[in-house]
């Protein structure tokens, strides 16, 4: 819904070979910043020229029917939503500096150098300098992980994880690599997302009730966390702007995340939940152990380890953690379904929640309150419509996006941010330490100070056109 403002869709109109007007019913003071996230591309991967031969109201229908056939697809519009996508097809024209030349479940999966990229360096010389970029398959972070630490690399920053960091220190030298830290655009690569539509109606009452949130943010040992999976390098954090944001606000920033298991007993006793069975686990109100299945995937943060300490933590104030490591397809599917209870993933963008506030409103791809974005981005078609404060986030953040003035953008999110203190939708444990960047000694360009996250697509926004090799010392 980032191109509707006000209930009306954006109209958009050629104006002349290079300009086009976009058109909306209400101002749209977001727009610019949208543009310039990973939702910004889109309009520029449908080359009219190449497209138009998928697209039923232009292709020969005798043509368009035997590439249906041939992929395999029923409707005409399953064949043209594959096209533009560089990842799944290799003849698309793009503007990207490499372009994939193998298919994407290649082992290595390359991608060649762009002919036609549009930027050049000061000295006139095309970009991208280097000629391919391959990339290894490799059987989870672990070996990839240690892959790098063996220098097998030549940089790799997504899936290097943090706890990694006295290893690859050790090791740079026998390596031939440095060792970069990267400030985090995410407030923190560990947000508990509890389910708050799930199927169980029992379970679903419990974690709807604030005070079941509250006991579990106050029930975990953050400290003991920071120190035996983060070096000591974090700080308790709930999901919120980054330090470096100018929505940032301390008291929903630090809210709830102190230890005190004897105000989260407090809270749970309170909901009704005071009798117990012979192990010392709380029994919910169907008579059955009040349990939580806690999914996640091994993949980002070491959230297995997260997970086996939360177990003891939480099974101090009467609560089963039952944690399991699934696929990453499966948690997705999953996901979608709402047959989670607890999942796991990092957060996204808090550096400019202006752009995509998925960790504060539920729009889009918001895990706790999944099936509430859903209902706002159907039309009400699916999912399950938003009430209460869910409800007037949404219409603040409505608000924000037809408001011009920068100040009051800014006071309408403080708005929204009181909204999530108060009702804790999801629970973040630290703050995100810095990311790790293996680099080899001849791979040139990377910059010391970058900043890692999912928006401005990194390490895109470092100017990887501009990385090279230097010659002689690829070995």
């Amino acid at each position: 819904n980032w191109l509707i403002v006000a209930g009306e869709p954006v109209v958009i109109s050629k104006l002349d070979d290079y300009k086009v007007e976009f058109k909306f019913s209400a101002p749209y003071a977001l727009f610019i910043n949208v543009l310039g996230s990973l939702w910004g591309d889109r309009f520029a991967r449908y080359c009219a020229h190449y497209l138009k031969q998928f697209h039923i109201d232009y292709a020969d229908k005798d043509e368009l029917e035997a590439m249906m056939k041939d992929a395999g697809v029923e409707h005409w519009y399953q064949l043209f939503g594959t096209k533009p996508d560089t990842r799944r097809n290799p003849d698309t024209p793009s503007y990207l500096p490499w372009n994939l030349s193998t298919p994407s479940h290649s082992d290595p999966l390359v991608a060649d150098r762009n002919a036609f990229y549009w930027k050049v360096d000061p000295e006139g010389n095309q970009l991208p300098y280097i000629d391919a970029i391959h990339w290894s398959l490799v059987d989870g972070k672990d070996q990839l992980n240690l892959r790098a630490i063996q220098g097998e690399v030549d940089m790799q920053l997504r899936h290097i994880t943090f706890d990694n960091v006295p290893l690859f220190m050790e090791n740079r030298e026998r390596g031939n690599y440095r060792v970069m830290l990267w400030d985090r655009g995410q407030v923190t690569d560990t947000v508990l997302h509890l389910n708050h539509t799930n199927k169980d109606p029992v379970l679903r009452e419990i974690v709807q009730d604030k005070r079941f949130r509250y006991a579990l943010s106050l029930g975990m040992n953050r400290a003991d966390i920071n120190e035996a999976v983060y070096l000591g390098q974090t700080e308790p954090t709930q999901v919120s702007p980054t330090k470096n944001s100018p929505v940032y606000w301390e008291p929903q920033a630090i809210s709830m995340t102190e230890h005190d298991p004897d105000q989260a007993n407090a809270y749970l006793d309170e909901m009704g939940l005071t009798e117990r069975d012979d192990e010392g686990y709380r029994l919910r109100p169907d008579g059955e152990r009040l349990s939580l299945v806690f999914e996640y995937v091994a993949i980002f943060a070491a959230w297995g380890d997260i997970a086996e300490l939360l177990t003891s933590q939480w099974k101090e104030i009467g609560l089963e953690l039952i944690s399991t490591e699934i696929d990453r397809s499966l948690f997705g599917q999953r996901l979608s379904a709402n047959e989670l209870d607890l999942g796991v993933w990092h957060s996204s963008g808090e550096w400019n929640p202006f752009i995509e506030p998925r960790s504060f409103v539920p729009i889009v791809n918001n895990y706790a309150l999944r099936q509430y974005a859903f209902y706002y981005n159907s039309g009400g078609k699916e999912g399950f419509e938003p009430t209460g404060d869910i409800l007037k986030a949404i219409e603040i953040w409505e608000e924000i996006k037809t408001t011009v003035d920068v100040e009051t953008q800014h006071a309408l999110f403080r708005e929204i941010l009181e909204l999530n203190m108060e009702n804790l939708w999801q629970i973040g444990v630290t703050t995100a330490p810095p990311q790790p960047v293996i680099v080899k000694n001849y791979f040139r360009n990377v910059p010391e100070d970058g900043m890692f996250d999912d928006q401005p697509r990194s390490p895109s926004n470092t100017g990887m056109e501009q990385y090279f090799i230097r010659a002689g010392e690829d070995t």
